[in-house]
């Protein structure tokens, strides 16, 4: 059976008992609000990491917003190397790494990008509930984005779409709130090696989850030639609501780009 336990809507939790266990599994939907946009959200609590909304993906989610909600909109943002940032998304490939819950690619999506979402295959059931709602209630395409199970560090696969978004050159990578699990570091940077091109920006948020994760990434990305810059904090500051201030220093959202080498370039060793 099913039982809701009372509370606000942020605190209810929902369980269902198998075997004698009691399991945690949903809360009633969250909805965030993106300029004129509104985004219906679902958790998924049997998923504790892939199944939750995690704030550094709510905060790429308002950066992104803020960035090409408007394009005529002057932002000091720059790709290094490369000039002015684009300020326009439609009709560009975009490809999310860990979606768990979806949000940050459904914005990518509503700004007018063709968005590839990815996550563990336990994960994808809550994924496609949330892309498919979002994407209807938008009035969107479906045919123009995809849901994808995919394990990183995967560079060949049986699944023949598997293999089409490896090979494809995207013109942004999505990463929000990867760098937790240090050993899940290397395979993260062999698929970011794969994916990001000489023309490709990948968008990562990061908080500092106290583990040695982040110092083994940077670190990785030197080796690969993949150049990390972050989003200066007065831009932040203008587009991240109060309750998602920054708590450290070394927090924040960066910019990925390729200096050298070619995708797929990195040999484990």
């Amino acid at each position: 059976y099913q039982r809701r336990v009372h509370g606000t809507p942020s605190e209810c939790l929902f369980f269902f008992v198998m075997d004698d266990v009691v399991i945690a599994t949903r809360r009633p939907p969250r909805t965030f609000k993106l300029s004129d946009r509104k985004f219906v959200i679902s958790e998924d609590l049997s998923e504790e990491i892939g199944g939750t909304i995690w704030t550094p993906g709510v905060m790429l989610s308002n950066y992104l917003d803020y960035i090409f909600y408007l394009p005529t909109q002057d932002v000091p943002i720059r790709q290094p190397e490369k000039g002015p940032m684009t300020t326009d998304l439609t009709g560009k490939l975009v490809v999310e790494l860990g979606s768990g819950c979806g949000l940050a690619g459904v914005v990518a999506a509503s700004l007018g990008a063709k968005v590839t979402f990815t996550d563990l295959e336990t994960v994808v059931p809550n994924l496609e509930l949330n892309v498919n709602r979002n994407l209807n209630n938008l009035g969107l395409n479906q045919e123009d984005h995809q849901v994808l199970a995919y394990s990183w560090g995967t560079i060949e696969s049986d699944d023949e779409n598997v293999n089409k978004m490896l090979n494809t050159n995207w013109d942004y990578i999505i990463l929000g709130d990867l760098l937790f699990e240090e050993k899940a570091m290397e395979p993260l940077a062999i698929t970011v090696d794969q994916l990001l091109g000489v023309d490709t920006v990948g968008w990562l948020s990061y908080y500092n989850r106290r583990t040695n994760a982040a110092s083994i990434f940077w670190s990785m990305m030197s080796k690969m030639n993949i150049q990390i810059e972050a989003i200066p904090n007065e831009i932040l500051d203008e587009c991240i609501p109060d309750g998602l201030k920054l708590k450290r220093p070394e927090e924040g959202i960066f910019i990925l780009t390729r200096t050298g080498g070619v995708k797929g370039g990195y040999t484990k060793s």
